[in-house]
C-alpha cells in the first residue's frame, strides 16, 4: 500500500513538473508591463481653465528615479501626441523630488472643449517616460466651482481681510486686532503662491478696520489706497506695493458707507437723516480731496424710506447707486454722472435684488457682479450679476463658507478672502 502511494506521488510530480517550471518562469508580458510603467504621475491642481491665457500648476510625483533628469510639457487638443502639439515649457536637467510643483502656461485654449497635457520625462539613459492628463475648459459666460485656496491663509490673520488685484498680481491685507499687526501679502498667478511682503505694526490703526465689511482698496492718481468708514469719518491708508508698507494718510469728515473712483475723482456716498423727518433722507455723494484731506463738493438728493447704500459701482458712463431699507424689502436705484456731477431721481426696483448684504462688487462687460451674504448669516455666500439697464439680478453660484469678507478678480479667476484663515477660488469665462 505504501509503495503504491510512493509511485503515485512520483507520477504526480513528473506529470506537473513542466507546469510548475512554467509558472516560475518570468512571463514576457509581465516584463513589458514593468518596463513601461508611466512616471512621473501628473495631476492638474486646477481642473478647469477659464480663458485662452490661463495658468496652471502641475504636481509632479517622481517614482523610481533619484538621478537628475529633464522634463517638459506639451499641450494638445488630441491625445495622439503627433497631432496639434504645442511645446509649453522645459525645465532642463535638474533633480526633482516627489510632490514637486512645476508651473507652466497653456495658450490657445478653446472654450467648452477637451484638452490634454502630457509630461515627457527624459532619463539619463535617454529613455522617455510620459503621462497624460485630460481637462475641460469652461463654456463662454459660465463659472467653474469653488475650491479652497491651498495657501497659508491662517497666517493672513484672524480678522477681516481685504483683497485686491493690480499690475497682474493679487494682494491681501489682513492681521490681528489684538496685536494691531497688519500684513500685506502678494499673490503670483504664475506660481499660484502667496508670499508676505511686509508686516506693518500700526499702533494708530483704528480697530474698526478689522471688523469693517465696507473697507475698499482703490487706485487714485497712481497711488494705491485703502479706505474705510467709521461713524462720520473716513480713514485712508496709502499702500507701497514695492516695500509693502501701509501708512496712515488722512482722516476726513465725510458721511458715507461706500466709495468709488470715477472720472479720475474719488467720491464717498451715504445716506443721512433729515432732522424732524423720519421718512425723508438725504442721499449724499461727496467728492474727496486726498491731497488736502477734505471734502470739496457734495451732491445730494432727497430719497424716501431708504436707510443704506447696497452698492455704488461704475458701469458704462454712470455710477449706479442702489439703496435699500434695513429690512431689505424696498430697493431703489439712483445714477450719478461723474462728468456732469448730477444725481438722477430714484427708480423703484423693489424685489430685483435678493435680500443679501453686498460685500464687494466689480464691473465686467457693463454688468455689475457682486459678492454677498444674508444678514446675520455667515454660513452661505452668493456670487451674482446685476444688469443696471433692466435691473435684473441673477444668482450665478453659491458656496458654504464662513466669515468671508470680499472677492477680487485676477485674470478671470476670483479669489474669495475671509477671516479665520478661510479662502476660496472660482474661475469664470466672461
Amino acid at each position: 500500500m505504501k509503495k503504491k502511494l510512493k509511485r503515485s506521488s512520483s507520477l504526480f510530480f513528473i506529470t506537473f513538473l513542466p507546469f510548475l517550471l512554467w509558472q516560475c518562469t518570468p512571463k514576457r508580458e509581465e516584463i513589458v508591463v514593468r518596463s513601461t510603467v508611466a512616471y512621473p504621475k501628473i495631476s492638474l491642481r486646477t481642473d478647469y481653465y477659464a480663458t485662452s491665457q490661463a495658468s496652471a500648476i502641475l504636481d509632479i510625483t517622481q517614482s523610481g528615479v533619484s538621478t537628475p533628469y529633464s522634463i517638459r510639457f506639451v499641450h494638445s487638443i488630441n491625445p495622439d501626441l503627433s497631432l496639434s502639439v504645442e511645446f509649453l515649457a522645459g525645465f532642463g536637467t535638474q533633480s526633482f523630488t516627489k510632490g514637486d510643483v512645476l508651473p507652466f502656461r497653456a495658450t490657445g485654449l478653446m472654450p467648452n472643449s477637451t484638452h490634454y497635457i502630457t509630461a515627457l520625462l527624459t532619463l539619463p539613459d535617454t529613455t522617455i517616460r510620459t503621462d497624460t492628463v485630460q481637462f475641460n475648459t469652461l463654456a463662454a459666460n459660465t463659472l467653474g466651482h469653488f475650491r479652497p485656496i491651498n495657501s497659508p491663509l491662517a497666517q493672513f490673520g484672524n480678522n477681516t481681510q481685504l483683497g485686491f488685484a493690480t499690475n497682474g498680481k493679487g494682494y491681501l491685507i489682513g492681521g490681528n486686532l489684538s496685536s494691531q499687526s497688519l500684513y500685506l501679502w502678494e499673490y503670483d498667478p504664475q506660481s499660484g503662491e502667496w508670499s508676505i511682503k511686509k508686516e506693518n505694526q500700526l499702533a494708530s490703526l483704528a480697530g474698526a478696520f478689522f471688523d469693517n465689511k465696507l473697507a475698499s482698496a482703490f487706485m487714485f492718481n497712481g497711488q494705491h489706497y485703502v479706505g474705510y468708514p467709521e461713524a462720520s469719518k473716513w480713514h485712508f491708508y496709502s499702500i507701497n506695493l514695492d516695500t509693502g508698507a501701509i501708512n496712515a494718510h488722512a482722516t476726513i469728515e465725510a458721511e458715507g458707507t461706500r466709495l468709488f473712483v470715477a472720472n479720475n475723482q474719488l467720491f464717498v456716498v451715504g445716506i443721512s437723516t433729515i432732522a424732524g423727518n423720519d421718512q425723508n433722507k438725504n442721499l449724499k455723494v461727496s467728492e474727496i480731496d486726498l491731497t488736502n484731506s477734505k471734502v470739496t463738493n457734495t451732491y445730494g438728493v432727497v430719497t424716501k424710506n431708504y436707510d443704506q447704500v447696497a452698492l455704488a459701482q461704475m458701469a458704462g458712463d454712470k455710477v449706479h447707486i442702489v439703496l435699500t431699507n434695513f429690512a431689505q424689502s424696498a430697493q431703489a436705484i439712483h445714477r450719478f454722472e461723474p462728468v456732469a456731477k448730477t444725481l438722477t431721481v430714484a427708480t423703484n426696483i423693489s424685489g430685483k435684488l435678493p435680500e443679501t448684504t453686498i460685500l464687494s462688487t466689480f464691473t465686467a462687460n457693463n454688468q455689475i457682479y457682486y459678492f454677498s451674504k444674508k444678514a446675520n448669516d455667515n454660513s452661505t455666500h452668493y456670487f451674482s450679476v446685476f444688469n443696471p439697464v433692466n435691473f435684473a439680478s441673477t444668482r450665478l453660484t453659491e458656496y458654504a463658507g464662513s466669515a468671508a469678507s470680499n472677492i477680487f478678480r485676477l485674470n478671470n479667476i476670483f479669489h474669495i478672502v475671509g477671516a479665520n484663515g478661510k479662502g476660496y477660488m472660482i474661475e469664470a469665462n466672461f
